[in-house]
């Protein structure tokens, strides 16, 4: 996906590292993949923010456009099913994480 522009960049990669902690490079590197680290993002299949969080998961686009709350919601999915979720983009970041 086209990347955000530097600030949406940074803003991406705190927060990422904040809610991400020791795995935040993994973090980072699936929303490069997923949404180019965009927060406010939606696709054309429905998915949404920074790691492409779809609503089938009860989630309403305005909890997941906020970049905390997808950020977190993310984790808590990869903790519990690794990188599973996000094997639409494992061509851009398998080999990288």
């Amino acid at each position: 996906p086209e990347l955000g522009n530097v600030s949406e960049q940074k803003k991406a990669r705190t927060i990422i590292k904040k809610v991400w902690r020791g795995d935040y490079r993994v973090g980072i590197t699936l929303a490069v993949c997923e949404s180019g680290l965009r927060e406010k993002v939606i696709s054309n299949t429905h998915d949404v923010g920074y790691f492409q969080i779809n609503p089938v998961h009860g989630f309403r686009d305005e909890e997941m456009l906020n970049g905390l709350s997808n950020a977190g919601y993310a984790y808590a999915i990869y903790k519990e099913q690794s990188l599973g979720p996000w094997e639409a983009s494992r061509e851009c970041w398998e080999g990288r994480i």
